[in-house]
C-alpha cells in the first residue's frame, strides 16, 4: 500500500498520552485504515511532542520497507528537504531507524541522529534540525507490516512510558493493517 499525498502542517489534535492507545484504537474503527492514517499519525506525533512522523510499509510480501508517503509535520516547510531525503528510501533489515526496528521487531530509540554511522539521512536530519528519533513497529500477529517513526527537533532520550504507549499503538496499527 503506497499513500501517496503528503500530509501535515496542521494544528494536531493532542490527547494525554495516557488516552492515546484508546484514542488510536477509535480512530482504527472507522471505516478505510488509508483514510484514517494522517489524522493518526497527527494524534501520535502532538501527544507525544515529536514534530515530525512518518510510516514505512513493507515492501508486497518482501523484506524492504517503503516510504508510505503519509507525514505529520509541525512545520511542513522546515521539513520539507528531509521528506524528500526519505521519498525514495527503500530499507532493508538492520538498515536505517526502520530497519533495525524491522530486523527485532521492537521500538528502537536514537537519542543521536546526527552521531549515527547507520541512518542514512542523518545530514539532511541535521541540516533540518532533528536531533532524536524513535522507530515503532507495527506489529500484527505475525509480522512487522511496517514502522512509523517519530523525530524530534528536541534532544531526547528514551522514556519509558512513552515507550510502553508507543508500543500499544504499534500493536493496534498491526493489527489494523491485518484487518485491512
Amino acid at each position: 500500500m503506497t499513500l501517496d499525498r503528503p500530509y501535515g502542517a496542521i494544528e494536531a489534535p493532542f490527547v494525554p498520552l495516557h488516552e492515546l492507545p484508546a484514542t488510536v484504537s477509535r480512530l482504527l474503527e472507522t471505516p478505510g485504515l488509508t483514510s484514517q492514517l494522517p489524522p493518526l499519525l497527527d494524534v501520535v506525533r502532538s501527544s507525544t511532542g515529536f514534530d515530525v512522523a512518518h510510516l514505512y510499509l513493507r515492501h508486497g510480501a518482501g523484506e524492504a520497507l517503503d516510504p508510505a508517503g503519509v507525514w505529520s509535520l509541525s512545520d511542513a516547510e522546515r521539513f520539507q528537504p528531509f521528506q524528500n531525503a526519505i521519498a525514495s528510501l527503500r530499507l532493508f533489515p538492520g538498515m536505517g531507524l526502520a530497519g533495525r526496528v524491522l530486523l527485532t521487531g521492537r521500538v528502537h530509540w536514537l537519542p543521536a541522529l546526527a552521531a549515527d554511522p547507520n541512518f542514512p539521512p542523518a545530514p539532511v536530519a541535521s541540516a533540518v534540525g532533528l536531533h532524536s528519533g524513535v522507530g515503532v513497529p507495527l506489529t500484527g500477529s505475525a509480522i512487522v507490516h511496517g514502522v512509523l517513526e517519530l523525530f524530534s527537533l528536541e534532544p531526547r532520550v528514551p522514556e519509558p512510558v512513552l515507550l510502553e504507549v508507543l508500543g500499544s499503538v504499534g500493536r493496534l496499527l498491526g493489527n489494523g493493517f491485518e484487518r485491512a
